[in-house]
Protein backbone atom coordinates (compact mmCIF):
# COMPACT_ATOMS: atom_id res chain seq x y z
CA UNK A 1 0.00 0.00 0.00
CA UNK A 2 1.59 3.14 -0.91
CA UNK A 3 1.29 6.09 1.60
CA UNK A 4 0.76 9.52 0.40
CA UNK A 5 1.86 12.28 2.32
CA UNK A 6 -0.92 15.47 1.52
CA UNK A 7 1.91 18.19 3.03
CA UNK A 8 4.61 17.04 0.71
CA UNK A 9 1.89 17.08 -2.25
CA UNK A 10 1.42 20.67 -0.97
CA UNK A 11 4.84 21.65 -0.36
CA UNK A 12 5.45 20.48 -3.92
CA UNK A 13 2.96 22.36 -5.70
CA UNK A 14 3.56 25.49 -3.79
CA UNK A 15 6.59 28.36 -3.87
CA UNK A 16 7.56 29.79 -7.32
CA UNK A 17 6.66 28.45 -10.14
CA UNK A 18 8.84 30.30 -12.34
CA UNK A 19 10.74 27.08 -13.46
CA UNK A 20 8.64 25.16 -15.59
CA UNK A 21 11.04 23.24 -18.18
CA UNK A 22 9.29 21.62 -21.11
CA UNK A 23 10.50 17.77 -20.91
CA UNK A 24 11.35 17.55 -24.65
CA UNK A 25 15.22 16.91 -23.48
CA UNK A 26 15.42 17.56 -19.92
CA UNK A 27 18.37 15.74 -18.49
CA UNK A 28 19.60 16.01 -14.59
CA UNK A 29 23.25 17.84 -15.19
CA UNK A 30 25.65 16.76 -12.44
CA UNK A 31 28.78 17.64 -13.84
CA UNK A 32 29.68 20.65 -11.57
CA UNK A 33 29.47 18.40 -8.39
CA UNK A 34 26.38 20.12 -7.47
CA UNK A 35 22.46 20.20 -7.82
CA UNK A 36 21.53 22.39 -10.75
CA UNK A 37 18.82 24.98 -9.62
CA UNK A 38 15.15 23.90 -9.54
CA UNK A 39 16.17 20.65 -8.22
CA UNK A 40 15.33 20.43 -4.23
CA UNK A 41 16.62 18.14 -1.47
CA UNK A 42 14.80 17.15 1.69
CA UNK A 43 15.02 14.56 4.39
CA UNK A 44 11.20 14.57 5.27
CA UNK A 45 10.91 12.57 8.37
CA UNK A 46 14.10 13.45 10.00
CA UNK A 47 16.20 10.25 9.92
CA UNK A 48 19.62 10.94 10.61
CA UNK A 49 22.48 8.88 9.58
CA UNK A 50 25.25 7.54 10.97
CA UNK A 51 28.09 9.46 10.36
CA UNK A 52 30.94 7.70 11.97
CA UNK A 53 30.13 4.76 8.75
CA UNK A 54 30.68 7.87 6.43
CA UNK A 55 34.44 9.08 4.97
CA UNK A 56 32.36 10.76 1.69
CA UNK A 57 28.96 11.48 1.04
CA UNK A 58 27.65 11.86 4.59
CA UNK A 59 24.73 14.52 4.72
CA UNK A 60 21.48 15.39 6.85
CA UNK A 61 19.23 16.66 4.05
CA UNK A 62 18.69 13.16 2.46
CA UNK A 63 20.84 13.86 -0.97
CA UNK A 64 23.84 14.73 -2.39
CA UNK A 65 26.13 14.94 -4.91
CA UNK A 66 29.88 13.05 -5.33
CA UNK A 67 31.80 11.13 -7.41
CA UNK A 68 31.15 7.20 -7.47
CA UNK A 69 33.64 4.49 -9.70
CA UNK A 70 33.99 5.51 -13.49
CA UNK A 71 30.29 7.72 -13.83
CA UNK A 72 31.71 10.52 -12.06
CA UNK A 73 29.38 12.81 -10.49
CA UNK A 74 26.07 10.97 -9.11
CA UNK A 75 23.15 11.73 -6.53
CA UNK A 76 23.52 9.71 -3.54
CA UNK A 77 21.30 9.21 -0.44
CA UNK A 78 23.06 8.04 2.34
CA UNK A 79 20.88 5.45 4.62
CA UNK A 80 22.67 4.18 7.47
CA UNK A 81 21.05 4.95 10.87
CA UNK A 82 19.82 3.61 13.97
CA UNK A 83 16.55 4.23 13.50
CA UNK A 84 13.93 1.51 13.11
CA UNK A 85 12.15 4.08 10.51
CA UNK A 86 12.63 3.88 6.85
CA UNK A 87 14.07 6.71 5.70
CA UNK A 88 11.91 9.55 2.87
CA UNK A 89 14.97 10.96 1.33
CA UNK A 90 13.55 13.44 -1.41
CA UNK A 91 15.13 14.16 -4.51
CA UNK A 92 12.61 16.54 -6.95
CA UNK A 93 12.80 17.31 -10.43
CA UNK A 94 11.88 21.28 -11.52
CA UNK A 95 8.54 21.18 -12.79
CA UNK A 96 8.73 19.46 -16.29
CA UNK A 97 5.38 20.04 -19.20
CA UNK A 98 5.58 16.56 -20.36
CA UNK A 99 4.80 16.01 -24.43
CA UNK A 100 3.39 13.28 -26.03
CA UNK A 101 5.98 9.88 -26.41
CA UNK A 102 8.24 10.72 -23.50
CA UNK A 103 9.53 8.70 -20.89
CA UNK A 104 11.48 9.14 -17.76
CA UNK A 105 14.65 7.40 -17.91
CA UNK A 106 17.51 6.82 -14.97
CA UNK A 107 20.08 4.46 -13.78
CA UNK A 108 20.22 3.00 -9.91
CA UNK A 109 22.58 0.93 -7.84
CA UNK A 110 22.77 0.23 -4.53
CA UNK A 111 26.61 1.12 -3.40
CA UNK A 112 27.33 -1.52 -0.60
CA UNK A 113 26.76 -4.57 -1.95
CA UNK A 114 25.50 -6.45 1.86
CA UNK A 115 23.11 -3.26 1.73
CA UNK A 116 20.42 -3.14 -0.94
CA UNK A 117 18.16 0.04 -1.19
CA UNK A 118 14.66 0.61 -1.70
CA UNK A 119 12.92 3.92 -3.53
CA UNK A 120 10.19 5.28 -5.51
CA UNK A 121 9.37 7.50 -8.43
CA UNK A 122 6.54 9.53 -7.64
CA UNK A 123 4.62 12.36 -10.07
CA UNK A 124 2.69 15.10 -8.83
CA UNK A 125 0.55 16.76 -11.20
CA UNK A 126 0.36 20.43 -11.04
CA UNK A 127 -3.27 20.44 -11.47
CA UNK A 128 -3.69 18.96 -8.07
CA UNK A 129 -4.63 15.65 -9.39
CA UNK A 130 -3.62 12.52 -7.52
CA UNK A 131 0.18 11.31 -7.14
CA UNK A 132 1.34 9.02 -9.19
CA UNK A 133 3.46 5.76 -8.22
CA UNK A 134 5.54 5.28 -11.49
CA UNK A 135 7.71 2.57 -9.57
CA UNK A 136 8.72 1.14 -6.78
CA UNK A 137 11.97 -0.61 -6.23
CA UNK A 138 12.23 -2.59 -3.10
CA UNK A 139 15.75 -3.97 -3.41
CA UNK A 140 18.31 -1.82 -6.17
CA UNK A 141 20.71 -4.31 -7.39
CA UNK A 142 23.91 -3.73 -6.33
CA UNK A 143 24.98 -3.14 -10.35
CA UNK A 144 24.26 -0.40 -12.09
CA UNK A 145 20.34 -0.31 -13.38
CA UNK A 146 18.72 0.77 -16.23
CA UNK A 147 15.62 2.14 -15.36
CA UNK A 148 12.68 4.01 -17.33
CA UNK A 149 8.49 4.19 -17.17
CA UNK A 150 6.43 5.25 -19.76
CA UNK A 151 4.95 8.93 -19.02
CA UNK A 152 2.18 8.99 -21.75
CA UNK A 153 -0.82 9.00 -19.14
CA UNK A 154 0.78 12.24 -18.24
CA UNK A 155 0.62 14.06 -21.39
CA UNK A 156 0.32 17.61 -21.76
CA UNK A 157 0.36 17.95 -17.85
CA UNK A 158 2.86 20.01 -15.94
CA UNK A 159 4.17 17.36 -12.66
CA UNK A 160 7.22 17.52 -10.63
CA UNK A 161 9.15 13.88 -10.24
CA UNK A 162 10.40 13.04 -7.01
CA UNK A 163 13.03 10.25 -6.11
CA UNK A 164 11.99 8.83 -2.76
CA UNK A 165 14.69 6.71 -0.80
CA UNK A 166 12.98 4.87 1.36
CA UNK A 167 15.72 2.39 3.14
CA UNK A 168 15.53 1.11 6.36
CA UNK A 169 18.73 -0.72 6.89
CA UNK A 170 20.66 0.40 3.54
CA UNK A 171 24.11 2.35 3.41
CA UNK A 172 23.51 4.36 0.27
CA UNK A 173 21.88 4.68 -2.95
CA UNK A 174 22.87 5.96 -6.04
CA UNK A 175 21.69 7.93 -9.32
CA UNK A 176 22.40 9.40 -12.71
CA UNK A 177 21.33 9.31 -16.21
CA UNK A 178 18.33 11.10 -14.69
CA UNK A 179 16.52 12.12 -17.86
CA UNK A 180 12.93 13.35 -19.44
CA UNK A 181 12.01 13.21 -22.97
CA UNK A 182 12.04 10.45 -25.84
CA UNK A 183 14.43 8.23 -24.72
CA UNK A 184 13.53 4.48 -25.09
CA UNK A 185 13.04 2.56 -22.32
CA UNK A 186 15.25 0.35 -21.18
CA UNK A 187 14.74 -3.43 -21.72
CA UNK A 188 14.08 -5.51 -18.53
CA UNK A 189 16.49 -8.19 -19.65
CA UNK A 190 19.24 -7.00 -21.41
CA UNK A 191 21.48 -9.13 -23.45
CA UNK A 192 24.75 -10.19 -21.77
CA UNK A 193 27.59 -9.17 -22.94
CA UNK A 194 29.80 -12.08 -22.30
CA UNK A 195 30.87 -14.16 -25.37
CA UNK A 196 28.46 -16.28 -26.93
CA UNK A 197 29.99 -19.72 -26.19
CA UNK A 198 28.67 -22.58 -28.74
CA UNK A 199 30.12 -25.41 -26.53
CA UNK A 200 28.48 -27.54 -24.05
CA UNK A 201 27.62 -25.04 -20.87
CA UNK A 202 29.50 -28.22 -18.81
CA UNK A 203 33.24 -26.91 -20.58
CA UNK A 204 32.80 -23.21 -20.20
CA UNK A 205 35.95 -23.05 -17.78
CA UNK A 206 34.87 -21.53 -14.04
CA UNK A 207 36.98 -18.55 -13.56
CA UNK A 208 38.31 -19.53 -10.27
CA UNK A 209 40.29 -16.49 -8.28
CA UNK A 210 42.40 -17.09 -5.57
CA UNK A 211 42.27 -13.89 -3.18
CA UNK A 212 44.90 -13.69 -0.09
CA UNK A 213 43.46 -10.62 2.32
CA UNK A 214 43.62 -9.49 5.79
CA UNK A 215 41.50 -7.96 8.12
CA UNK A 216 44.70 -5.26 9.38
CA UNK A 217 45.47 -4.98 5.52
CA UNK A 218 44.55 -1.59 4.73
CA UNK A 219 44.68 -2.07 0.95
CA UNK A 220 42.50 -5.54 0.76
CA UNK A 221 39.39 -3.05 0.33
CA UNK A 222 40.90 -2.81 -3.38
CA UNK A 223 41.07 -6.36 -4.05
CA UNK A 224 37.47 -6.46 -3.04
CA UNK A 225 36.76 -3.75 -5.62
CA UNK A 226 38.39 -6.26 -8.35
CA UNK A 227 36.26 -8.64 -7.25
CA UNK A 228 33.15 -7.02 -7.76
CA UNK A 229 34.09 -5.78 -11.04
CA UNK A 230 34.59 -8.86 -11.92
CA UNK A 231 31.49 -10.02 -10.65
CA UNK A 232 29.46 -7.56 -12.71
CA UNK A 233 30.91 -8.98 -15.93
CA UNK A 234 31.14 -13.06 -15.49
CA UNK A 235 28.24 -13.62 -13.13
CA UNK A 236 27.77 -16.92 -11.57
CA UNK A 237 31.30 -17.90 -13.65
CA UNK A 238 33.04 -16.44 -11.13
CA UNK A 239 33.93 -18.59 -8.30
CA UNK A 240 36.01 -17.04 -5.24
CA UNK A 241 38.06 -18.29 -2.58
CA UNK A 242 39.36 -15.67 0.21
CA UNK A 243 42.39 -17.13 2.12
CA UNK A 244 42.94 -15.17 5.18
CA UNK A 245 46.25 -14.80 6.86
CA UNK A 246 46.89 -13.30 10.29
CA UNK A 247 43.70 -12.62 11.44
CA UNK A 248 40.91 -14.52 12.80
CA UNK A 249 39.58 -16.23 9.80
CA UNK A 250 43.42 -17.27 8.84
CA UNK A 251 43.82 -20.19 6.93
CA UNK A 252 47.42 -20.72 6.95
CA UNK A 253 47.88 -24.11 5.35
CA UNK A 254 45.95 -22.70 2.32
CA UNK A 255 48.24 -19.85 2.71
CA UNK A 256 51.51 -21.59 2.42
CA UNK A 257 50.58 -23.42 -0.82
CA UNK A 258 49.30 -20.45 -2.43
CA UNK A 259 53.15 -18.79 -1.74
CA UNK A 260 51.68 -15.31 -1.72
CA UNK A 261 53.76 -12.73 -0.40
CA UNK A 262 51.25 -9.57 0.32
CA UNK A 263 48.26 -8.67 0.15
CA UNK A 264 45.84 -8.40 -1.19
CA UNK A 265 47.16 -10.69 -3.94
CA UNK A 266 44.98 -12.65 -6.53
CA UNK A 267 45.59 -15.73 -9.24
CA UNK A 268 43.04 -17.17 -12.01
CA UNK A 269 42.75 -20.93 -11.96
CA UNK A 270 45.81 -21.55 -10.04
CA UNK A 271 47.79 -20.40 -13.22
CA UNK A 272 50.88 -18.36 -11.87
CA UNK A 273 51.37 -16.15 -15.09
CA UNK A 274 47.98 -14.81 -13.81
CA UNK A 275 49.69 -13.93 -10.12
CA UNK A 276 49.78 -10.06 -8.90
CA UNK A 277 48.12 -7.70 -6.62
CA UNK A 278 45.06 -7.20 -9.44
CA UNK A 279 43.50 -9.00 -12.07
CA UNK A 280 45.73 -7.20 -14.86
CA UNK A 281 47.20 -10.31 -15.31
CA UNK A 282 44.08 -12.28 -15.68
CA UNK A 283 43.05 -11.21 -19.71
CA UNK A 284 44.09 -13.62 -21.54
CA UNK A 285 42.73 -16.17 -19.69
CA UNK A 286 39.45 -15.59 -19.50
CA UNK A 287 38.15 -17.71 -22.57
CA UNK A 288 40.83 -20.74 -22.15
CA UNK A 289 39.30 -24.13 -23.62
CA UNK A 290 38.87 -26.79 -20.99
CA UNK A 291 38.44 -30.20 -21.72
CA UNK A 292 36.95 -31.60 -18.23
CA UNK A 293 33.46 -30.63 -16.89
CA UNK A 294 32.70 -31.06 -13.71
CA UNK A 295 28.97 -31.03 -12.04
CA UNK A 296 27.58 -31.60 -8.03
CA UNK A 297 23.98 -32.48 -8.73
CA UNK A 298 23.50 -34.91 -5.51
CA UNK A 299 22.38 -33.07 -2.40
CA UNK A 300 25.19 -33.22 0.07
CA UNK A 301 24.57 -36.25 3.26
CA UNK A 302 25.26 -34.93 6.31
CA UNK A 303 25.28 -36.86 9.47
CA UNK A 304 25.85 -34.44 12.43
CA UNK A 305 29.42 -32.73 11.34
CA UNK A 306 30.25 -34.87 8.22
CA UNK A 307 29.19 -34.82 5.08
CA UNK A 308 29.12 -36.96 1.76
CA UNK A 309 29.59 -35.19 -1.64
CA UNK A 310 29.16 -36.47 -4.63
CA UNK A 311 30.95 -34.88 -7.95
CA UNK A 312 30.21 -36.10 -11.74
CA UNK A 313 33.36 -35.16 -14.08
CA UNK A 314 33.31 -35.61 -18.06
CA UNK A 315 35.84 -35.16 -20.81
CA UNK A 316 35.39 -33.90 -24.19
CA UNK A 317 38.01 -35.24 -25.99
CA UNK A 318 40.11 -38.57 -24.90
CA UNK A 319 42.69 -38.10 -21.98
CA UNK A 320 45.25 -40.47 -20.96
CA UNK A 321 45.91 -40.43 -17.17
CA UNK A 322 47.87 -43.26 -15.43
CA UNK A 323 49.95 -41.48 -13.14
CA UNK A 324 46.86 -39.57 -12.11
CA UNK A 325 47.91 -36.53 -13.25
CA UNK A 326 44.37 -35.30 -12.94
CA UNK A 327 42.44 -35.51 -10.02
CA UNK A 328 39.31 -33.86 -8.29
CA UNK A 329 40.12 -32.07 -5.07
CA UNK A 330 37.74 -29.58 -3.27
CA UNK A 331 37.92 -26.86 -0.67
CA UNK A 332 35.42 -25.46 2.18
CA UNK A 333 34.37 -22.29 2.58
CA UNK A 334 32.19 -19.64 4.69
CA UNK A 335 30.07 -16.97 5.33
CA UNK A 336 31.42 -14.65 8.60
CA UNK A 337 29.64 -11.37 10.00
CA UNK A 338 29.56 -10.65 13.25
CA UNK A 339 28.02 -7.38 13.95
CA UNK A 340 29.49 -7.24 17.80
CA UNK A 341 33.25 -8.81 17.81
CA UNK A 342 35.42 -6.03 17.14
CA UNK A 343 37.94 -8.40 15.57
CA UNK A 344 35.91 -8.54 12.83
CA UNK A 345 36.92 -5.05 11.88
CA UNK A 346 38.15 -3.94 8.05
CA UNK A 347 40.98 -1.19 7.48
CA UNK A 348 40.86 0.60 4.16
CA UNK A 349 42.60 2.73 2.78
CA UNK A 350 40.96 3.38 -0.57
CA UNK A 351 40.56 7.09 -1.21
CA UNK A 352 39.86 7.13 -4.84
CA UNK A 353 36.32 7.07 -5.91
CA UNK A 354 36.91 4.19 -8.14
CA UNK A 355 36.90 2.09 -5.06
CA UNK A 356 33.06 2.52 -4.71
CA UNK A 357 31.61 1.54 -1.54
CA UNK A 358 34.90 1.34 0.13
CA UNK A 359 35.66 4.98 -1.02
CA UNK A 360 32.85 6.57 1.27
CA UNK A 361 33.30 3.80 4.15
CA UNK A 362 35.87 4.94 7.10
CA UNK A 363 39.53 3.94 7.29
CA UNK A 364 38.60 1.37 10.09
CA UNK A 365 34.85 -0.44 9.20
CA UNK A 366 33.25 -1.28 11.77
CA UNK A 367 32.29 -5.01 12.40
CA UNK A 368 28.49 -4.33 11.74
CA UNK A 369 28.84 -3.17 8.14
CA UNK A 370 31.59 -5.80 6.81
CA UNK A 371 30.69 -9.31 5.71
CA UNK A 372 33.91 -12.09 4.76
CA UNK A 373 32.09 -13.98 2.18
CA UNK A 374 33.77 -16.91 0.49
CA UNK A 375 36.14 -17.89 3.23
CA UNK A 376 38.51 -20.98 2.75
CA UNK A 377 38.59 -22.90 5.75
CA UNK A 378 40.08 -26.39 4.47
CA UNK A 379 42.78 -27.41 2.40
CA UNK A 380 43.92 -31.25 2.71
CA UNK A 381 43.13 -31.98 -1.25
CA UNK A 382 43.13 -27.74 -2.33
CA UNK A 383 46.05 -28.63 -3.95
CA UNK A 384 46.98 -32.21 -4.30
CA UNK A 385 43.64 -33.50 -5.33
CA UNK A 386 42.29 -37.24 -3.90
CA UNK A 387 44.42 -39.92 -4.81
CA UNK A 388 42.50 -42.18 -7.12
CA UNK A 389 39.80 -40.38 -7.94
CA UNK A 390 39.55 -40.67 -11.57
CA UNK A 391 40.40 -43.62 -13.55
CA UNK A 392 43.72 -43.95 -15.79
CA UNK A 393 41.78 -43.42 -18.52
CA UNK A 394 39.11 -40.82 -19.48
CA UNK A 395 37.16 -41.05 -22.61
CA UNK A 396 34.22 -38.69 -23.81
CA UNK A 397 30.49 -39.57 -23.38
CA UNK A 398 31.45 -41.01 -19.93
CA UNK A 399 30.70 -39.90 -16.58
CA UNK A 400 32.86 -40.10 -13.61
CA UNK A 401 31.22 -40.51 -10.43
CA UNK A 402 33.53 -38.88 -7.43
CA UNK A 403 32.09 -39.36 -4.06
CA UNK A 404 34.62 -38.47 -0.83
CA UNK A 405 33.55 -37.67 2.63
CA UNK A 406 34.25 -35.00 4.71
CA UNK A 407 34.05 -32.80 8.04
CA UNK A 408 32.69 -29.56 8.39
CA UNK A 409 35.05 -26.77 9.79
CA UNK A 410 35.04 -26.23 13.03
CA UNK A 411 34.39 -22.56 12.27
CA UNK A 412 31.16 -23.56 10.68
CA UNK A 413 28.60 -23.83 13.52
CA UNK A 414 26.29 -25.72 10.93
CA UNK A 415 27.60 -27.87 7.87
CA UNK A 416 24.32 -26.41 5.94
CA UNK A 417 26.59 -23.32 6.16
CA UNK A 418 29.32 -24.27 3.78
CA UNK A 419 30.01 -23.63 0.49
CA UNK A 420 32.20 -26.51 -1.35
CA UNK A 421 34.38 -25.90 -4.23
CA UNK A 422 34.87 -28.89 -6.37
CA UNK A 423 37.64 -28.88 -9.25
CA UNK A 424 39.81 -30.92 -11.20
CA UNK A 425 43.46 -30.44 -10.88
CA UNK A 426 46.59 -30.90 -12.67
CA UNK A 427 48.42 -32.19 -10.25
CA UNK A 428 51.89 -31.49 -12.12
CA UNK A 429 51.21 -27.51 -12.99
CA UNK A 430 48.56 -26.62 -10.23
CA UNK A 431 46.10 -25.66 -12.76
CA UNK A 432 42.34 -25.92 -12.01
CA UNK A 433 41.05 -27.22 -15.18
CA UNK A 434 37.25 -26.71 -13.97
CA UNK A 435 34.93 -25.92 -10.87
CA UNK A 436 31.80 -25.69 -9.72
CA UNK A 437 30.87 -24.46 -6.33
CA UNK A 438 27.92 -25.53 -4.67
CA UNK A 439 26.00 -24.24 -1.48
CA UNK A 440 25.21 -26.65 0.78
CA UNK A 441 21.79 -25.61 1.87
CA UNK A 442 20.59 -24.30 -1.08
CA UNK A 443 21.43 -27.52 -2.82
CA UNK A 444 19.47 -29.42 -0.66
CA UNK A 445 16.42 -26.56 -0.75
CA UNK A 446 16.87 -27.93 -4.41
CA UNK A 447 16.48 -31.33 -4.00
CA UNK A 448 13.91 -30.74 -1.17
CA UNK A 449 11.25 -30.42 -4.00
CA UNK A 450 11.41 -33.67 -5.01
CA UNK A 451 10.26 -34.67 -1.52
CA UNK A 452 7.58 -32.19 -0.51
CA UNK A 453 5.59 -32.74 3.16
CA UNK A 454 2.22 -33.10 2.25
CA UNK A 455 1.01 -29.48 2.38
CA UNK A 456 2.53 -26.98 1.25
CA UNK A 457 3.34 -24.16 4.20
CA UNK A 458 3.11 -21.22 1.42
CA UNK A 459 1.83 -20.04 -2.53
CA UNK A 460 3.81 -17.02 -4.31
CA UNK A 461 1.49 -15.13 -6.96
CA UNK A 462 2.75 -13.59 -10.28
CA UNK A 463 3.79 -10.51 -8.64
CA UNK A 464 6.56 -12.17 -5.95
CA UNK A 465 4.20 -12.09 -3.27
CA UNK A 466 4.66 -15.26 -0.76
CA UNK A 467 1.58 -16.10 1.18
CA UNK A 468 2.07 -18.23 4.01
CA UNK A 469 -0.09 -20.85 6.17
CA UNK A 470 2.05 -20.42 9.41
CA UNK A 471 0.39 -20.67 13.11
CA UNK A 472 0.19 -17.61 15.04
CA UNK A 473 3.79 -18.15 16.94
CA UNK A 474 4.85 -20.54 14.43
CA UNK A 475 8.61 -19.94 14.39
CA UNK A 476 9.88 -19.59 10.49
CA UNK A 477 13.06 -18.94 8.34
CA UNK A 478 11.66 -17.61 4.86
CA UNK A 479 14.77 -17.82 1.94
CA UNK A 480 15.55 -16.97 -1.62
CA UNK A 481 18.21 -18.51 -3.50
CA UNK A 482 19.64 -18.53 -6.79
CA UNK A 483 19.81 -21.95 -9.08
CA UNK A 484 23.80 -21.85 -8.45
CA UNK A 485 22.66 -21.93 -4.15
CA UNK A 486 23.42 -18.39 -3.58
CA UNK A 487 21.16 -17.50 -0.93
CA UNK A 488 20.09 -13.62 -2.00
CA UNK A 489 17.46 -12.93 0.52
CA UNK A 490 15.88 -13.85 4.27
CA UNK A 491 13.44 -13.24 6.31
CA UNK A 492 12.96 -14.69 9.96
CA UNK A 493 11.01 -14.76 13.27
CA UNK A 494 7.69 -15.78 14.67
CA UNK A 495 4.20 -15.89 12.46
CA UNK A 496 1.17 -13.35 13.63
CA UNK A 497 -0.79 -15.93 11.14
CA UNK A 498 -1.26 -16.19 7.69
CA UNK A 499 1.39 -13.89 7.19
CA UNK A 500 2.76 -12.72 3.39
CA UNK A 501 6.06 -11.39 2.47
CA UNK A 502 7.02 -9.50 -0.83
CA UNK A 503 10.29 -10.92 -2.39
CA UNK A 504 13.02 -8.88 -3.67
CA UNK A 505 13.31 -7.99 -7.35
CA UNK A 506 15.14 -10.88 -9.33
CA UNK A 507 15.41 -12.39 -12.27
CA UNK A 508 15.01 -15.73 -13.84
CA UNK A 509 14.40 -18.99 -12.20
CA UNK A 510 14.89 -18.19 -8.20
CA UNK A 511 14.13 -21.46 -5.42
CA UNK A 512 12.02 -20.15 -2.02
CA UNK A 513 12.56 -22.24 1.01
CA UNK A 514 10.11 -21.83 4.05
CA UNK A 515 11.38 -23.57 7.21
CA UNK A 516 8.93 -24.06 10.15
CA UNK A 517 8.09 -25.66 13.07
CA UNK A 518 6.07 -28.68 10.70
CA UNK A 519 8.51 -28.83 8.10
CA UNK A 520 9.46 -26.85 4.77
CA UNK A 521 8.81 -26.64 1.90
CA UNK A 522 10.19 -25.52 -1.23
CA UNK A 523 9.00 -24.09 -4.67
CA UNK A 524 10.85 -23.47 -8.00
CA UNK A 525 9.39 -20.14 -9.36
CA UNK A 526 10.49 -17.85 -12.56
CA UNK A 527 10.79 -14.54 -12.19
Amino acid sequence: MIRVNRILVSMLLSGPAALMLSAASYELDLSRGSFPGGVETENLNGVVPDQSVYKHGYVTTGWTVDRLDKRGYVALSPTYHASEAACENLLTLPELEIEEGNTLCWEARSVYRHFPESYRVMAYPEDGGEPILLLEVESESYFWKNRGVSLEALSGRKVKFVFVCTSKSGYMLALTGVKVGSNEIPAENPESSDADYAIDPDFIRALVVDKGTGMWCTNCPEGETVIENLTERFGSRLIVLNTHVQDVLANNPYWEKLEYYSVPRMMLNRIRATEGGNANKFTDYYDKASSFGIRMDAPVEIAGKNMKVNAQVRVSEDIDNPDGRYSVGYVITGNFHDADNVRYQQKNNCTQPAYGAYYFLPSTIPSALMFYDDVTLSYETAFTGIEGSLPESLRPGETYNVEWECEAPKLLANPEDARIVAFVIDTVTGELMNAKAMEVAAESAVHETLTPISESLFSIDASGIVKTSLLPGEAFNLEMFTTAGVKVWSEEGNASGNDSFRLPDAEGLIIVRLSAERGSSVIKFLR
